[in-house]
């Protein structure tokens, strides 16, 4: 399940990567995600928050999973989903630092299935 979190600000962020334009090395997009934690008042659910953000825009998402690594894993993927729309809409490819041109750089395990 991802839900759109309706507070901008990420307290625990355990994870960051900024992607590039490879020939310009402008900014295309920077990713953040929020250590997962358990739902207030659940039990058996935890929540994990992260944002992109772009130059003219930001998604602040949260996805929840019965513990904090199928937390971490939707966000994850939901992330990876995000990036391969955002290269297909910029009609070009980006990197990240360490990755090649084209490479988004989040491996998870396909969860549609």
């Amino acid at each position: 399940m991802v839900t759109t979190m309706g507070e901008n600000k990420l307290t625990d962020v355990i994870a960051r990567r900024k992607y590039f334009s490879p020939t310009t090395e402008a900014l295309v997009a920077a990713v953040e995600i929020e250590k997962p934690k358990p739902v207030v008042d659940v039990s058996d659910e935890f929540v994990c928050h992260f944002r992109i953000r772009k130059p003219n825009s930001e998604i602040v998402r949260s996805t929840h999973g019965i513990d904090e690594l199928q937390a971490l894993l939707l966000a994850l993927s939901y992330i990876k989903s995000e990036m391969n729309m955002l290269r297909t809409s910029v009609g070009s490819d980006f990197r990240w630092i360490g990755g090649d041109v084209g490479e988004i750089g989040i491996k998870v395990p396909d969860l549609a299935k």
